[in-house]
Formats: C-alpha cells, structure tokens, sequence
C-alpha cells in the first residue's frame, strides 16, 4: 500500500481556520444525567470496571509477563459482566436524542471492543504478554474518551484532563506502528506512517477528542478493509511552526464496496460524513468524527467542513481513503 501516492490524490482544504484558542476538546459532549437510569447505570458500573482494570495494569506497568498474569487471574464473569453491559448500552436511549446517542456510541465503541477480545484471548491463553500490555493502553484510551463523551462521569478526573499538557506525536506512533487490533471479529494490522515530529494535542481531553476520530475512522476501516490491512498517515500541510496535520485512514476496498458507495454517494462521498448511512452499524461514527473535527476548527457546520475539504473521504486506486485535519505544532529544532 503506496501511503504517499495515495494522500497525493487527495484536495487541498481550501481554507484551514485559525485555531480557536479556547477550545479544550469538550465540545462534544453530555452530562449524565441526559441519559435513562438504566444507561447511566450500565456506564457507571462499566467505567468504574475498566478503572479498577487499569489500575491492575499501571501497578505492573513496564513488566508485561506480570501484567499478563494478572489479568489471566481476573474473574471470567468479570468479563462476561463487561460485555453484557457494553452490548446492552443505549437500548433505552430515545432514537431522536442525536449528541446522545453520539455519546453512546463512542462509550461502547472506541477501543473497548479491543479490550474486551483481547482480555478474552488472555484468559483463554492465546494471547500473551505483549497483549497485556497492548490492554493497558486501550484501556488508557478507552477511559479518557468515556469521560470526554460524558463529562461528569468522573468530574476529578475531567478536570484533569483539562489541564495544560502536551501531547506528541509519539503517543499516536506508540498505539499504531505496526499493531494488530482486533475489530469486526478479525484481527488487522494497523500502521502508521508519519514523518511530523511535535505536539498533536495541548491537553488531555483535546488528545481524547483526536483519539475519538481516529477509533471511529480505524473500527470502520478495520471492519471493511479487503486485505485486514490498515495505514494511517499523518502529513503536516505545511512548514510553519503552528501548522496542521492531515490524517488519512485508509483500507483496500472490494468493487463491490465501492458499486455501493458509489450508488448512494455519486462523486460527493464526503456525505458519508453527515450520518446515517451505514452497512451494518449505527451509522454514528462519522457524523462523530465531523463534528469533533468541525469543533476543533470553530467551524459554523458540519457541511462547510465537509465543503472545504477539512475532512473527507475518497476512493483512490481501490482503496477508500478518509482523511481530516487536525492543528498542530511543530517541535522546537
């Protein structure tokens, strides 16, 4: 997969918004109380689960064969109980609450399927040490975009992560350089490609936001790529200090998909963007992912950011590629 040959088919945005300087990446996002008893009760039972998880994990961080054990020896229904209330989350939730059901889906999605197969594979012994160590970062993720989704869902911690605090480049090159991630069932290998040295993110609930498009964007990807195969590159759009990036995600697509893409979307896929259209999901993911983009940027609409080519997606030589952008800086020489 020609990663560099591929993005160079893509539009250049025609206009890149000054970043706005109060955006703390909390804009997509609602409070507990939005959501039935019987959701807020499976969230706070999960989050308060995957904690406790985490904590196991950071106590053996930096020994994996450790890690493994320990999560070898936690409780099967532990597990089960995990999975029973990731699946049963939002069925209560009424079908016209939109940011929601946003909320939800990012709740049940971002990386916890991944954490939830690869604890199964760890009990059933088929996985090993580096896996439990792969279950530590997810489970960092994971957590921090819960709280990003909902944000009193755990008020100290939010807090925090609204700090000042940067965040580089190498934290998105630790998650994705050469991983296998299981998703839709299968396992993918996930690769990142990526010259940029500097900061993606000046704070924790900010870098959430950006790991919130990219597991939207990896999941779908991973679900339909033809070879199991997913690139993700990273291009700043510029030389200037204060710059931007440009993501692309990209998977090999089967002419099927593509005939089907194609007969509802014509020549404007960007539209995939505005939602509801889905093969197989909830049809959210996207519309998440345009409107955490169009946050960032200040921007008055998901279709003026889709218009503008800020986010996107294409066909190109047989593999569909979906790209945004994000604001960035540059490291100091």
């Amino acid at each position: 997969m020609n990663g560099s040959a591929l993005v160079a088919a893509l539009p250049r945005p025609q206009r890149l918004p000054d970043r706005d300087q109060v955006n703390r990446g909390d804009g997509q996002t609602v409070g507990l109380s939005r959501l039935p008893a019987s959701d807020r009760e499976r969230v706070q039972r999960l989050y308060a689960e995957l904690v406790a998880l985490q904590q196991l994990t950071e106590a053996h961080a930096g020994n994996p064969e450790r890690s493994f054990e320990v999560l070898s020896d936690v409780e099967e229904a532990r597990v089960a109980a995990l999975f029973a209330d990731a699946h049963q989350l939002g069925a209560d939730l009424p079908r016209d609450d939109l940011e929601c059901r946003k909320a939800i889906h990012d709740v049940r999605g971002g990386s916890l399927a991944a954490v939830l197969t690869h604890l199964d594979l760890i009990h059933e012994r088929i996985a090993g040490p580096v896996d439990a160590e792969r279950v530590h970062l997810l489970l960092r993720d994971h957590l921090k975009m819960m709280r990003n989704a909902l944000f009193d869902l755990d008020p100290e911690r939010y807090s925090a992560d609204l700090l000042d605090r940067h965040h580089g480049m190498e934290l998105l090159r630790e998650k994705w350089t050469k991983t296998q991630y299981p998703v839709g069932g299968q396992s993918i290998t996930v690769q990142l490609e990526s010259a940029f040295q500097g900061v993606v993110s000046e704070r924790c609930m900010e870098f959430s936001s950006l790991d919130r498009v990219l597991y939207n964007l990896v999941n779908n990807a991973g679900r339909f790529a033809a070879d199991q195969r997913v690139l993700v590159r990273a291009d700043a759009v510029d030389n200037a200090a204060d710059t931007n990036l440009r993501f692309a995600v990209i998977n090999r697509v089967t002419e099927v998909q593509v005939d089907a893409l194609t007969e509802r979307f014509g020549d404007a896929l960007g539209q995939v963007y505005e939602g509801g259209f889905t093969t197989g999901g909830h049809g959210l993911g996207l519309r998440i992912c345009a409107d955490l983009v169009r946050h960032a940027y200040s921007m008055a609409s998901v279709n003026k950011t889709i218009a503008q080519h800020i986010i996107g997606a294409r066909v190109v030589d047989g593999h569909y590629v979906a790209w945004f952008h994000w604001p960035a800086r540059r490291a100091a020489p």
